[in-house]
């Protein structure tokens, strides 16, 4: 028993370290499922100790609060819709800024590609919902046709960004007119 209560003790440890490190990075939603991870995770092993020394029983609580905890997280990790266009169905500026705090946080080299599309704003208000929405499925599929999909995000409207890895090619590429 002790050796699960050591592996226990393992995972708490290396969870607190990820959220000190990432705590600038991650957004605040992110941050509150950490939080809650981490607290249910020490409630269930409080309680389990607690429930032995003091009453002689053991109460097995301890993985039913770390189910808990991991459902918490995952609900609140794994939940894309905030992270993606529902137009375009790509990534959008809350994962751009995440992606790009990274980059810069471990020093990993990349160039940005801004796409930005004079009048769409405008085209959004004269033209009927279906051509609007071939416009933006034609902008995007041609956008994805250059670039990977995972490399797209929807800035704004009007905006779309390539994020690419440092490459050579890249800047000289840039520097054509």
């Amino acid at each position: 028993m002790w050796i699960l209560y050591v592996v226990a003790a393992a995972y708490l440890a290396y969870g607190i370290v990820f959220l000190v490190k990432s705590w600038n990075v991650l957004k605040n939603n992110y941050m509150k499922g950490y939080a809650f991870f981490l607290i249910m995770i020490v409630l269930g092993i409080l309680i389990q100790l607690v429930s032995k020394s003091l009453f002689g029983e053991t109460y097995e609580v301890e993985a039913f609060f770390e189910t808990i905890a991991l459902l918490g997280l995952l609900v609140t990790v794994d939940c894309n819709d905030s992270l993606i266009d529902r137009d375009t169905k790509l990534r959008n500026n809350i994962i751009y800024e995440i992606n790009v705090k990274l980059y810069k946080k471990y020093n990993y080299k990349y160039t940005t590609i801004y796409v930005k599309f004079a009048n769409l704003a405008y085209y959004k208000n004269v033209l009927q919902e279906d051509s609007y929405d071939s416009l933006i499925d034609f902008i995007t599929n041609r956008l994805t046709y250059v670039f990977n999909k995972e490399e797209i995000y929807r800035y704004d409207n009007s905006t779309f960004v390539a994020l690419l890895p440092k490459h050579p090619l890249c800047e000289k590429w840039m520097l054509r007119k």
